[in-house]
């Protein structure tokens, strides 16, 4: 029990600046593909690819954002559980990207259950 609370202990401001980095990011114009989202999977790699640094911290503050809450929530049907001893940023962010780029048949819909799909992948809740 003491090691899931210390574990658990300050995610709280993860998930805060996870939710207001998704925020922000929701709220710059995205380029558009003709989406009913904020963001999808082109525009998180567009983003994600750019040379300026604001776009790359806006992809990068939206996957930290989603993957901080599928550890408590479901997105559109998909759950991911990270490893016990946890992972970086970047290896989520690698992880979302590697995904993206290998299945561009999927990059036109909502980049908020890809990246969830993504991370499912990578990391799946034991049952």
């Amino acid at each position: 029990m003491a090691d899931l609370i210390d574990r658990r202990r300050g995610t709280g401001w993860r998930l805060v600046l996870g939710l207001t980095l998704c925020v922000v990011g929701a709220a710059v114009p995205t380029r558009g593909f003709g989406v009913s989202h904020f963001q999808s999977g082109n525009s998180l790699l567009a983003y994600h690819d750019s040379k300026n640094l604001s776009e790359q911290g806006i992809a990068l503050g939206y996957i930290v954002g989603i993957s901080d809450v599928l550890e408590g929530h479901a997105i559109n049907g998909w759950r991911a559980c990270s490893p016990a001893n946890g992972v970086t940023q970047g290896q989520v962010r690698d992880v979302v990207v590697q995904w993206l780029r290998a299945h561009p048949e999927k990059r036109h819909f909502g980049a908020d259950g890809l990246v969830a799909e993504a991370l499912q992948t990578a990391f799946p809740c034991k049952r």
